[in-house]
């Protein structure tokens, strides 16, 4: 029906995602009618406001402008006890968070998936990484021109005889991200049989390979 609400309209999204790969699936969820609020740093924002050429006003980039269309901004400085602390209370009324630190960061923060599932047991919590939560390489960061060659992808484009060539667009960040969509939207659904929340890991090595 032409009047219908979109799918995901009355859900509210907590995006600590930056760059592009969370910022990519988030962009979906607000697509299906999600309030999706943005979480930036204070002073600078997510640093995809700077790449490439501005399309509107001194600063944001079509980049930025084109993954993060009808989202909602607000600063946090999540150094901050009094940030920290907003953060949580938006928690508490939000169905989904998304985030993109490396492992370890939201925890030390307190805004880990068990630090939060306490504020809202029905949470679904998607944590995107390089390498994973576990392992010998969860330290290390990464962007999606390095992914793309220690995945592999690289190495099977190009000239038969010549090197490696990396893909035009940010290949591994949109696998990423939609890896990270998909799972959120099977957490969604997992929930109206079991109204608890889940955590969904993606880590863009494993969505690359």
């Amino acid at each position: 029906m032409e009047d219908s609400a979109p799918p995901l309209d009355g859900l509210r999204v907590l995006d600590f995602s930056h760059a592009a790969a969370g910022p990519f699936a988030t962009m979906f969820l607000a697509d299906m009618g999600a309030e999706v609020i943005k979480v930036e740093k204070p002073g600078r924002g997510d640093g995809s406001r700077y790449m490439g050429e501005p399309l509107i006003g001194p600063v944001d980039s079509d980049y930025y402008l084109s993954m993060n269309r009808t989202k909602k901004s607000i600063l946090i400085d999540l150094s901050a006890t009094g940030g920290r602390d907003l953060a949580r209370d938006l928690v508490a009324r939000s169905d989904i968070v998304v985030q993109n630190f490396r492992p370890g960061v939201m925890e030390r923060l307190g805004l880990g998936y068990d630090d939060l599932r306490r504020r809202r047991a029905s949470l679904i919590y998607c944590s995107i990484s390089a390498f994973g939560s576990s392992g010998p390489w969860r330290d290390r960061p990464a962007n999606d021109i390095i992914m793309q060659a220690v995945s592999g992808l690289m190495g099977i484009t190009g000239e038969v005889d010549g090197g490696p060539v990396r893909i035009g667009a940010p290949i591994s960040d949109f696998a990423t991200g939609l890896f990270a969509l998909s799972g959120i939207l099977a957490a969604l659904h997992t929930r109206h049989e079991h109204p608890d929340g889940q955590h969904v890991e993606v880590a863009m090595l494993d969505a690359s390979v």
